[in-house]
């Protein structure tokens, strides 16, 4: 069976920019090994596979890294949306609902801005472990926390972030947390922080 498949660029004002998804046209028959080796084939950190459930009012959604599924994607739940909106499976004026391994999320376009409704993760302060500090370069950590999938450090400024050449198998052996977040307050005004996030644990 033929099956459309999207790559998005979210976060992005032109192309090859940003942070890419797929997405990918889904029914209840398409089995979740068909899904991981189209998520592999498409090799990208994840592909949104969505269709609209018959009796409900919502979209059943899921993602999968090109190495497994995966509870919570923000980039390509934008993704998803954008694409239902954009070739007219929905009215832009529509709230779109879908339901996922992380409860029922919305989504909303604010005059070709989509306002997404994510899940709040609590954390909890933690020291920063001496492997972490190692995985990060030995950069200067102002706070470290926890999740229940992540680690979070902020990073003294922007440069030391954007500098940092995490080593992806410390993050990977460790047994708590399968990511890790380093944030820093932004240079530029437009931005309140900058983030980047690594999971080499889930491909």
């Amino acid at each position: 069976m033929k099956r459309k498949i999207y790559t998005v660029d979210a976060f992005a004002a032109e192309k090859f920019k940003g942070n890419p998804a797929g997405v990918c046209f889904a029914d209840k028959d398409l089995s979740e090994k068909e899904m991981q080796s189209i998520a592999a084939e498409m090799n990208i950190a994840e592909t949104a596979f969505f269709y609209k459930d018959p009796d409900n009012d919502y979209y059943n959604l899921r993602w999968f890294t090109p190495d497994c599924e995966v509870d919570l994607c923000g980039h390509a739940t934008l993704s998803t949306a954008h694409i239902i909106w954009e070739i007219g499976i929905e009215e832009k004026t529509s709230t779109l609902s879908f339901k996922t391994r992380s409860g029922i999320l919305t989504a909303e376009n604010r005059n070709g801005k989509i306002k997404i409704d994510l899940p709040a993760m609590p954390y909890e302060k933690t020291e920063a472990a001496d492997l972490i500090k190692k995985a990060l370069g030995d950069q200067k950590t102002i706070f470290t926390g926890r999740t229940k999938y992540n680690l979070l450090v902020e990073l003294e400024n922007e440069s030391a972030l954007m500098n940092t050449k995490p080593d992806f198998e410390i993050i990977k052996s460790q047994q708590d947390y399968y990511g890790c977040i380093i944030t820093a307050r932004s240079d530029n005004n437009k931005y309140d922080f900058v983030s980047r996030y690594f999971a080499p644990a889930k491909g």
